[in-house]
């Protein structure tokens, strides 16, 4: 009988490879060779990088077993209450994620609020976490099992500056190289 861990998707992968021993596995052809044409000077300067992905989108990830998708930003969430310091507000961004499958070596898929970054510019900030009940409903889980073959949807929240809004937000799944990016 072959036993499987439960593993938490922002620690699973470093510790499917520790345990494992396997090396970094990449997907085929994303670390691929250079072209022929990268070593000719190039006649016009290359493309910037893409702004983002688009509100509503479903962006699948960790092998095609999963997806995640930002529906909108709320500014001033005052279902939170107020911070003590009156330079900041909450702020909250509404997700879904689903699991189509398990990832290969994984029994279980648990979800959290750590992955999550609201850019201000050149700041990056973390959520504020799992808020205990007290944010706009439904919450966004942490730390939640989720079952093959379903979603869950819910808001998470974030201290953020009282003026200005979010230029992006970011999700990085466990073991991801960079994070998949929304433009609000």
């Amino acid at each position: 009988m072959h036993l499987r861990q439960t593993m938490i998707p922002s620690i699973a992968v470093a510790v499917a490879m520790i345990v494992a021993g396997c090396g970094g596995a990449t997907e085929s052809g994303a670390a691929s060779a250079p072209s022929q044409s990268a070593s000719a000077v190039p006649s016009t300067p290359p493309p910037s990088a893409p702004a983002g992905n688009k509100l509503g989108d479903a962006i699948p990830f960790d092998e095609n077993t999963s997806t995640i998708t930002f529906y909108g930003y709320k500014h001033n969430a005052t279902q939170f209450g107020k911070p003590s310091d009156s330079v900041y507000v909450y702020g909250a961004i509404d997700l879904k994620y689903c699991l189509k499958k398990l990832p290969k070596g994984y029994s279980a898929v648990s979800i959290g609020t750590s992955n999550w970054v609201l850019k201000f510019g050149d700041a990056s900030i973390k959520s504020t976490g799992h808020a205990g009940g007290n944010g706009m409903k439904p919450e966004y889980p942490d730390r939640k099992e989720i079952k093959v073959g379903t979603c869950v949807r819910g808001w998470l929240e974030f201290k953020v500056p009282k003026d200005g809004k979010p230029t992006a937000v970011e999700y990085t799944p466990a073991g991801a190289p960079e994070p998949i990016t929304w433009t609000p």
